[in-house]
């Protein structure tokens, strides 16, 4: 007869079931499930289990349904408390370490309104991953570090995109308020940003860090550093992105980045209009020591000083393959491209009307560095130093300097060239007034200019007025049909049949046939030359 088997708990037993039951009951309940690890992650379904995140900032978590979040308590009194910060919104002790999963499902309703505080956002204080998140209708009120969802990030995030409005100070974004050292990809906001300085669309301030497939719509205003996708960039790369809105500011105000410091925008561009006061660009207010390749902007432009259609500023930095298209209107220093250079800018066009006061250019307004393989061909109106590609060419001479970051000898070059350029611009100005040039000083090569040229003072076909200290003009040329104007400072005078195709033979001569293209059928460019490798915005 066989024995059956029998189960006996002891006294011990019982007690660590009981005791194993009691330390995990409170975890199940504060979620839908899981365990909080990357293979089982807790599941969030409630606005209850997305508070309590903050209580586990290094586990990861999964959204598994929509939440709403425009109910009590939530939307009351000061609203939502950001997950990740300490309870002096001042103190980085502790951050969201982990990684929220949002599914593809949406958080509506956000509501914070702590005016005074920072590190205000969904998340305040981000250095985990967030992804696959959406935020409907949010209405941030913060201080410092302020954006939809994430005050500051040094973490990944990912896919994620906010609607609504949000307002700070210092560092605010419609997504996220300061990127330091973490990344912003595949992301979008929608909806007004208010700030006072480093004020973005998507981001207010970003450094050390990557912004790739990002773009914004809506309303972008503050004071200074204020961008239609970013305020600031310090050493960041913005790759694949665009801003369509409009953007206010008082200086350094661009419709896509308000200041460009050490950093790199590429494949980027702007629908926006601008306006501000200083350092006003439709892509980049002030440009520093920086890169910008193959971008364009197409909205107009109003500043005062150093205003113009792509860059407000350019001071050091390297203008690549890029245009502008819209209207500039300007005070000193206003170009169609750019306002003020004392960097490069190769291979770039604008085609929209330029109107300023003085150093009033169809590409640059006041120049004092180099332009390469470059053209204007929307009409230029000034009152002093007005030119169809540029108002003011200013001869520099860079000397011998130390430069304490990189601990180099830098020896810079003369400066203030224009080389392979030209300008099909209708020009009326007043004093200095040129088809290319309207005041001159530096060196000039293989250019030409084509259109009316109307001045009251100093006005010729080519160059307005050359200074004495150091004038080099090369083989250049202007259509003396087409201007009016039968003087020059500077380059020669052509009938129009010896500039259009098939030119005659005394112009043109020893020009680069690997730079310019014969417009043999007068169809691309009037039967004047154009300039092989520069975009043409169509």
């Amino acid at each position: 007869m066989k024995r059956k088997a029998t189960i006996r708990m002891t006294g011990i037993s019982w007690l660590l079931i009981f005791v194993f039951l009691l330390t995990t009951f409170p975890v199940f309940a504060q979620f839908a499930g899981g365990s909080g690890s990357q293979q089982d992650p807790y599941r969030v379904a409630t606005a209850e289990h997305l508070n309590n995140v903050r209580n586990y900032l290094d586990s990861w978590f999964i959204q598994i349904a929509d939440i709403n979040l425009d109910v009590k308590p939530w939307n009351q009194g000061e609203g939502w408390e950001p997950i990740g910060i300490s309870s002096k919104y001042d103190v980085f002790d502790s951050p969201f370490e982990g990684t929220y999963n949002g599914n593809g499902h949406m958080i509506s309703g956000l509501y914070i309104n702590r005016p005074d505080a920072r590190l205000q956002g969904l998340f305040g204080y981000l250095d985990g991953t967030i992804r696959n998140l959406n935020l409907v209708d949010s209405n941030i009120k913060g201080g410092w570090e302020t954006g939809a969802l994430v005050g500051q990030n040094s973490g990944t995030i990912n896919n994620c995109f906010s609607t609504g409005d949000v307002t700070g100070t210092n560092d605010t974004g419609g997504l996220v308020g300061c990127v330091a050292e973490g990344t912003v990809s595949n992301c979008y906001f929608k909806g007004n940003v208010f700030g006072e300085r480093c004020v973005g669309g998507v981001v207010g301030n970003a450094e050390f860090c990557a912004i790739d497939s990002c773009f914004s719509t809506g309303n972008v205003s503050g004071k200074g550093c204020i961008g239609g996708l970013a305020g600031y960039l310090y050493v960041t790369d913005a790759c694949n992105c665009y801003f369509m809105g409009k953007v206010v500011g008082e200086y350094s105000t661009g419709g896509f980045v308000g200041m460009h410091y050490k950093a790199t925008i590429d494949s980027c561009y702007s629908t926006s209009d601008v306006s501000g006061d200083n350092c006003v660009g439709g892509l980049v207010g002030l440009n520093l020591l920086s890169y910008i390749n193959n971008s364009y902007s197409i909205g107009d432009v109003f500043g005062k000083d150093d205003t113009g259609g792509l860059v407000g500023y350019n001071e050091r930095g390297s203008i690549n393959n890029c245009y502008s298209i819209g209207n500039v209107s300007g005070d000193e220093s206003t170009g169609g491209l750019v306002g003020a250079s004392g960097g490069w800018i190769f291979g770039c066009f604008s085609s929209g009307k330029t109107t300023g006061r003085t150093s009033v250019g169809g590409l640059v307004g006041n120049n004092f560095n180099e332009i390469i393989n470059c053209y204007s061909t929307g009409d230029v109106t000034g009152e002093k130093m007005t030119g169809g590609l540029v108002g003011f060419n200013n001869f520099v001479v860079y000397e011998e300097s130390y430069n304490e970051e990189t601990d180099n000898m830098i020896e810079w070059d003369l400066c203030g060239t224009i080389e392979n350029s030209y300008s099909i611009v209708n020009v009326l100005g007043g004093e200095d007034t040129g088809g290319l040039v309207g005041l001159f000083e530096g060196i000039v090569g293989c250019c030409y200019s084509v259109g009316s040229v109307i001045g009251k003072k100093n006005t010729g076909g080519f160059v307005g007025r050359s200074l004495d200290t150091y004038a080099e003009i090369s083989n250049c040329y202007w259509d003396v049909d087409k201007s009016n104007q039968k003087q020059s400072a500077g380059g020669y005078g052509r009938r129009t049949s010896e500039m259009v195709h098939p030119y005659s033979y005394n112009t043109y001569e020893d020009w680069d046939r690997e730079i310019w293209v014969p417009d043999t059928g007068g169809k691309k460019n009037g039967g004047y030359p154009y300039l092989k490798d520069v975009p043409s915005g169509e």
